[in-house]
């Protein structure tokens, strides 16, 4: 029994761990939701109505664009123009993209061609998209959203009227496939509470980034920060861009738009992978041993505590012995795993229950792609992104 001491009581203390973690980003998490600003709901007519640019890169997204350009038409704007950039597509998405054109003579097509050896994919199609625009403002968006009802309106309305120079909204996941809502529970919670939308909003606080699925930044604030061309080897543009803004003393908000803007996550298992490599390669670029770290610190608080349940079932059913300090430990930490992933489960993303009993497998999934992005920029093997492969030792995260 003796040589099981050692063992217990650092179980005991991993247990205890991860019970005050989760305790604490729960709160931060709770935090946030209650005073992050929401997109106000009101259509307010207002005297200045400024042309939008509304710049789209796409690859690929023949069974997204339909859907965006449903809801382009749902907004009552008056004064926009669709750039809609052809990175290169394979499928249908250029003739979907022409058929909407034709009908739409605020719309145009710009077909991008061979990229620059030092851009990735998207940060050259938006810099094209904006090189054949020539609004006021410029909203940078994904052709994997879908805008509510006159969001346009609202957003460019509480941006004039609260005079941001930058406006970026949170939208609401979908997960269209059983991989992506496994891992997006956790994601959205170590997103959220790691880089705390609060922060982007407090103007004293030097950390900032943006959602690109809703960038609305004036032309004259773009131009200033260096376009993406400053950022053209960045495979996480949005954060360098909203980074980039602050850092130049430019006004920027973030504001709440679960109910007005979704995005589509990625849906195979290898895509759900390589999306998450490709973001967790800008937290361990330069140490590539926080991932590791970061990837057993995940399945301490997501896995660990519903271990340690079964294995003191099944001590105590076998009579080999009973520890009620582990068994209330990993009760309590799991408990408390689960109500962190219910919070995004059942709030954010509005998914089945059952994805809340399946978070120790999505925390599996989490940390498995820590260990690969770690693995990947240590040995500096190359990263897939939309079909495109980048040298981690030559591009910028």
């Amino acid at each position: 029994m003796q040589s099981m001491e050692l063992p217990l009581a650092l179980l005991a203390l991993l247990l205890l761990g991860s019970s005050l973690v989760m305790v604490v980003s729960i709160k931060k998490r709770i935090t946030i939701g209650r005073h992050l600003p929401k997109l106000p709901k009101e259509v307010v007519s207002f005297a200045e109505k400024p042309l939008v640019s509304i710049v789209v890169p796409f690859r690929n997204e023949e069974a997204n664009l339909p859907k965006l350009f449903s809801s382009l038409t749902q907004q009552n704007y008056p004064n926009i123009e669709i750039v809609l950039v052809d990175d290169q597509s394979t499928d249908k998405s250029p003739q979907i993209a022409k058929d909407f054109a034709v009908k739409h003579k605020d719309c145009k097509i710009v077909s991008v061609k061979e990229k620059p050896e030092d851009w990735t994919g998207k940060t050259w199609a938006c810099e094209e998209g904006f090189r054949n625009s020539s609004g006021e403002w410029l909203l940078f968006t994904d052709a994997d959203v879908e805008f509510e009802k006159n969001l346009i309106s609202r957003a460019l309305h509480f941006a004039l009227s609260k005079n941001i120079e930058v406006l970026t909204l949170m939208p609401r996941i979908l997960c269209k496939s059983f991989w992506a809502k496994l891992i997006q529970p956790i994601f959205i919670h170590v997103l959220l509470v790691l880089y705390s939308p609060l922060r982007v909003n407090d103007q004293k606080d030097p950390f900032a980034y943006v959602f690109g699925s809703f960038f609305l930044i004036q032309r004259s604030k773009y131009v200033e920060i260096g376009r993406h061309e400053v950022v053209r080897k960045s495979l996480i543009e949005d954060r360098a861009l909203g980074f980039l803004a602050k850092q130049k003393g430019q006004r920027i908000m973030m504001l709440d738009a679960l109910d007005s803007l979704t995005s589509v996550w990625a849906k195979s298992l290898a895509d759900v992978m390589h999306a998450m490599e490709r973001i967790a390669s800008f937290s361990i670029n330069i140490n590539p041993s926080r991932g590791v770290a970061f990837a057993v610190g995940t399945v301490i608080v997501t896995i660990l505590p519903f271990v340690g349940l079964v294995a003191s079932l099944l001590w105590y059913f076998q009579g080999v012995a009973f520890s009620e300090i582990i068994f209330t430990l990993s009760l309590i930490s799991g408990i408390l795993a689960l109500l962190a992933s219910s919070i995004e489960v059942l709030g954010s993303l509005k998914l089945s229950p059952i994805y809340v009993l399946a978070s120790p497998l999505g925390g599996f999934l989490f940390g498995l792609s820590m260990l690969i992005a770690s693995y990947k920029n240590a040995f500096r093997k190359k990263i897939v992104w939309r079909g495109r492969e980048y040298n981690t030792a030559e591009i910028e995260f």
